[in-house]
């Protein structure tokens, strides 16, 4: 893979760090890497993704989770203010699956990572992994999205990238199908395929 200089992404720890959106974080990710906002989980869904962010570590489907009290894991998985939330969690493991199996159809080796961004005050102090997803406070964002091998180039980044943005369109404004490479070509259809198998996988 064309690895060449990559830039991972540092931020300065401190109380500070609450005062960010995800949003205001990932615009301070350095050049090589690209972020793809607010997407559909198909291409006809109203469900949406938040965040899937591109860069030399990889693929990181990121979820933003506003709840309400402490994070732990116990008899009933993770819980943060007394309530399970394993079927948000479910959810996002389904979609983070979901680009894994795209990618791969696609030709695109490249790890795919969950993260939920804690944004309340005091639900977890760093990082917490349980079951390969992260769970991350917002002064460590960045950090976690940097943390990992370096395996995609520039010219990885970006052809993974423009897979993604064929099959998860943005929510907002019209979904239209079809633009991409020309017709005939191998990556329109193995996009073509994505296409169908995304339209059968979640909804």
């Amino acid at each position: 893979m064309d690895v060449g200089s990559v830039a991972r992404p540092h931020i300065h720890g401190g109380d500070g760090g609450n005062d960010f959106t995800v949003m205001q974080l990932l615009d301070q990710l350095p050049p090589g890497w690209q972020v793809l906002r607010d997407r559909r989980r198909t291409p006809t869904s109203p469900a949406t993704i938040d965040h899937v962010v591109i860069g030399p570590t990889g693929v990181h489907v990121i979820d933003t989770k506003i709840w309400s009290g402490p994070l732990w894991v116990g008899d009933r998985g993770v819980v943060c203010g007394d309530l399970p939330r394993s079927a948000e969690i479910g959810a996002l493991i389904e979609v983070r699956d979901l680009v894994r199996r795209e990618l791969m159809l696609a030709g695109c080796g490249a790890s795919v990572s969950a993260i939920i961004a804690l944004m309340s005050r005091g639900q977890v102090d760093g990082v917490v992994v349980h079951n390969d997803v992260a769970y991350v406070s917002p002064q460590h964002l960045l950090a976690q999205l940097g943390d990992g091998t370096v395996a995609l180039g520039p010219t990885d980044v970006t052809r993974v990238a423009a897979v993604l943005e064929q099959l998860h369109p943005p929510k907002v404004g019209p979904v239209v199908l079809g633009s991409g490479p020309r017709r005939g070509s191998g990556a329109r259809r193995a996009l073509s395929r994505l296409l169908r198998t995304s339209q059968r996988s979640i909804m």
